[in-house]
């Protein structure tokens, strides 16, 4: 469940970049760096919420989900996507391909 909502997140995080990618210039980078750390979290961690699949389920089947959109764990926050703003040149990326398999559906809102 949470590598689907990993994915999900992944995939609305390219499909709203693409624009800016437009505007990013490759040049040789002789002295770059790199980010690394953790994300503390503290307060106290939401419970999971439980939805009912209510309706297609067809598709979606009839178990309700229990859905974390918070995940700390030992007060770390987890999958946690953190992006550089504004960076207009740098090294060149390779195209990742990726393939989105659904095989279970969270929820729908409607």
């Amino acid at each position: 469940m949470k590598k689907t909502l990993a994915s999900i997140a992944l995939l609305t995080a390219t499909t709203f970049s693409m624009p800016l990618l437009a505007a990013y210039k490759v040049v040789d980078v002789t002295n770059g760096g790199s980010i690394s750390g953790k994300i503390n979290f503290t307060g106290k961690d939401k419970a999971p919420q439980i939805y009912k699949v209510a309706k297609d389920t067809d598709t979606c089947g009839t178990e309700s989900r229990k859905i974390d959109y918070v995940d700390v764990k030992d007060g770390v926050l987890r999958n946690v996507v953190v992006y550089l703003d504004k960076v207009k040149s740098g090294k060149k990326f390779d195209k990742i391909e990726a393939k989105l398999i659904r095989k279970a559906v969270p929820f729908y809102l409607l």
